[in-house]
Protein backbone atom coordinates (compact mmCIF):
# COMPACT_ATOMS: atom_id res chain seq x y z
CA UNK A 1 0.00 0.00 0.00
CA UNK A 2 1.21 3.50 -0.75
CA UNK A 3 -0.51 6.55 0.73
CA UNK A 4 -1.56 9.18 -1.80
CA UNK A 5 -4.00 11.44 0.07
CA UNK A 6 -5.48 11.64 3.56
CA UNK A 7 -4.92 9.11 6.33
CA UNK A 8 -6.01 5.47 6.40
CA UNK A 9 -5.68 3.45 9.59
CA UNK A 10 -4.77 -0.17 8.95
CA UNK A 11 -4.88 -3.03 11.41
CA UNK A 12 -2.33 -5.69 10.46
CA UNK A 13 -2.00 -8.77 12.67
CA UNK A 14 -3.61 -6.79 15.49
CA UNK A 15 -1.30 -3.76 15.16
CA UNK A 16 -2.74 -0.34 14.19
CA UNK A 17 -0.75 1.59 11.57
CA UNK A 18 -1.64 5.02 10.14
CA UNK A 19 -0.70 5.49 6.49
CA UNK A 20 -0.35 9.07 5.25
CA UNK A 21 0.82 10.38 1.86
CA UNK A 22 4.17 8.87 0.86
CA UNK A 23 3.96 6.18 3.58
CA UNK A 24 4.04 2.56 2.49
CA UNK A 25 2.88 -0.70 4.02
CA UNK A 26 3.63 -4.31 3.09
CA UNK A 27 1.17 -6.98 4.21
CA UNK A 28 2.40 -10.56 3.79
CA UNK A 29 0.00 -13.01 2.19
CA UNK A 30 -2.36 -14.64 4.69
CA UNK A 31 -1.94 -12.02 7.43
CA UNK A 32 -5.24 -10.77 8.85
CA UNK A 33 -5.70 -7.11 7.98
CA UNK A 34 -8.27 -4.39 7.47
CA UNK A 35 -8.51 -0.64 7.14
CA UNK A 36 -10.72 2.32 7.99
CA UNK A 37 -10.78 6.02 7.23
CA UNK A 38 -11.42 7.52 10.67
CA UNK A 39 -11.55 11.07 9.32
CA UNK A 40 -14.07 13.03 7.27
CA UNK A 41 -11.41 13.71 4.61
CA UNK A 42 -11.01 11.82 1.35
CA UNK A 43 -8.25 9.23 1.50
CA UNK A 44 -6.59 7.53 -1.46
CA UNK A 45 -4.06 4.72 -1.68
CA UNK A 46 -2.26 2.85 -4.41
CA UNK A 47 -2.46 -0.89 -3.78
CA UNK A 48 -0.44 -3.55 -5.57
CA UNK A 49 -1.45 -7.19 -5.17
CA UNK A 50 1.10 -9.73 -6.25
CA UNK A 51 0.63 -12.35 -7.38
CA UNK A 52 -2.61 -11.10 -8.91
CA UNK A 53 -5.06 -13.33 -7.04
CA UNK A 54 -8.06 -10.99 -7.41
CA UNK A 55 -9.43 -10.34 -10.87
CA UNK A 56 -11.15 -7.22 -12.14
CA UNK A 57 -14.62 -8.59 -11.37
CA UNK A 58 -13.92 -8.47 -7.62
CA UNK A 59 -13.13 -4.76 -7.85
CA UNK A 60 -16.14 -4.06 -10.06
CA UNK A 61 -18.47 -5.75 -7.59
CA UNK A 62 -16.93 -3.99 -4.59
CA UNK A 63 -17.15 -0.61 -6.35
CA UNK A 64 -20.89 -1.12 -6.78
CA UNK A 65 -21.29 -2.33 -3.19
CA UNK A 66 -19.54 0.69 -1.68
CA UNK A 67 -20.41 3.34 -4.27
CA UNK A 68 -23.89 4.32 -3.13
CA UNK A 69 -24.95 7.24 -0.98
CA UNK A 70 -25.56 5.01 2.07
CA UNK A 71 -22.76 3.42 4.11
CA UNK A 72 -21.60 0.06 2.69
CA UNK A 73 -23.36 -3.08 3.91
CA UNK A 74 -20.73 -5.27 5.63
CA UNK A 75 -22.76 -8.44 4.92
CA UNK A 76 -22.86 -7.65 1.19
CA UNK A 77 -19.15 -6.91 1.15
CA UNK A 78 -18.50 -10.20 2.97
CA UNK A 79 -20.50 -12.12 0.36
CA UNK A 80 -18.43 -10.61 -2.44
CA UNK A 81 -15.19 -11.33 -0.61
CA UNK A 82 -16.12 -14.97 0.03
CA UNK A 83 -17.14 -15.49 -3.59
CA UNK A 84 -13.67 -14.36 -4.64
CA UNK A 85 -11.79 -16.56 -2.18
CA UNK A 86 -11.22 -14.04 0.63
CA UNK A 87 -12.07 -14.67 4.27
CA UNK A 88 -13.64 -11.63 5.97
CA UNK A 89 -12.24 -11.08 9.45
CA UNK A 90 -14.14 -9.28 12.21
CA UNK A 91 -12.57 -6.12 13.60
Amino acid sequence: MYGLEGVITWTVAGKRIEIKPRDDLFIPRGVVHGFVNETQAIAKMLCVLTPGVLGPEFFREMAIAIGGPAPPDPARMGEIMKRHGLIPAPF
